[in-house]
């Protein structure tokens, strides 16, 4: 059986053979892709008119290939899904014009430093350890999840506009789309176990049994389905949560889809600050992880500042094997992706 490196150098010498006569010319390029905190390889087969070039990536088909261990069968499966994905490329390029997309540009946060890479092709702006990046909103699949591409320089480029540009209008898009907007911790509780099923009643002793009717803790989001987060590049809910408990913020960065909020003036953040790296060390996956510091809104100000420095600045490690262990198992192979 192939290991990966050279099951990714066999596929870059014989997929030519399993594509139509229209790749011929085609260049064969493997690649780094980018996710959130995360990296992987992937192929593409570019010609010579293409404005962008669809890729699908490798690991999985190296996944499947393990079960199999039919390279031919591979081979054939992936050649499908390249030419698949080039027969839709026309849809998406016609998408990526200004009047078709300027009502759906959206933003979103991740860590700096876990994303450093794909950052240096992308616009962005830095708000403290966190980079705002930008994607387009394409629509749902059959299942009704999200479909969206993220914006990169040479799209950006291509739509001519500029990361100010941007921001403006994934801003107003955000809101609107996603408006941000916090909840008491018994809220948010109470509508999980409704969502479950749970009648009032019971979910009343649960509430009391727990104490959530006297939390501290409130759940800032949208309804984004994924990197609600971004919430955190719009100081307006901050704004009224810190005027309605009349106390400056501690934002408790639990996932890129949600950020917790306490009172500063009841609280150490250096103490939520360890919390939060042993969460994520141990439960949280990398892809969902944030950031392991504390930020305070001020009141006062209206601003964001970093309310901790700590030196376990990345994201990227685990506790223990286990832990990265259960993080890899919960992980979908990455296929085929535009």
């Amino acid at each position: 059986m192939m290991d990966y490196e050279i099951f990714k150098d066999v596929i870059e010498d014989q997929i030519k053979d399993y594509l139509p006569d229209s790749f011929k010319n085609a260049d064969i390029l493997i690649r780094r892709a980018h996710e959130t905190n995360e990296s992987y390889d992937e192929i593409c087969a570019i010609l010579s008119d293409e404005k962008m070039s669809p890729a699908v990536g490798i690991k999985y088909y190296y996944e499947k290939y393990r079960e199999k261990e039919n390279i031919q069968s591979i081979l054939r499966e992936l050649a499908g899904s390249i030419v698949e994905l080039h027969d839709i490329k026309k849809e998406v390029e016609d998408i990526v014009d200004l009047d078709n997309v300027q009502h759906n540009i959206l933003y979103a946060v991740v860590n700096t430093e876990a994303n450093r890479e794909f950052l240096e092709n992308a616009p962005h702006r830095q708000l403290q350890d966190l980079s705002v990046v930008y994607r387009i909103r394409l629509g749902n699949d059959e299942y009704g999840k999200e479909i969206s591409m993220k914006i990169n320089n040479d799209i950006m480029n291509q739509m001519e506009l500029t990361e100010q540009n941007l921001f403006d209008l994934a801003s107003e898009n955000t809101n609107r789309i996603y408006p941000a907007k916090a909840v008491s911790m018994e809220e948010q509780i109470r509508e999980i176990l409704q969502r479950q099923g749970m009648d009032n009643e019971t979910i009343d002793v649960l509430v009391d049994a727990r104490m959530l009717r006297k939390s501290p803790l409130w759940v800032v989001k949208n309804d984004a389905p994924v990197g609600g987060a971004a919430i955190i590049a719009n100081t307006d809910v901050f704004d009224e949560l810190s005027q309605k408990i009349g106390d400056d913020l501690y934002i408790i960065p639990s996932s890129v889809h949600e950020v917790l909020v306490m009172p500063a003036g009841q609280n150490d953040a250096l103490k939520l600050a360890d919390m939060v790296l042993d969460i994520n060390r141990t439960e949280t996956l990398l892809a969902d992880r944030l950031s392991n510091q504390i930020y305070k809104y001020d009141k006062e100000n209206k601003e964001i500042t970093m309310a901790t420095d700590t030196p376990n600045k990345s994201i990227e490690y685990y506790n223990s094997y286990k832990a990265k262990t259960n993080d890899l198992e919960r992980k979908q192979p990455k296929g085929p992706k535009m």
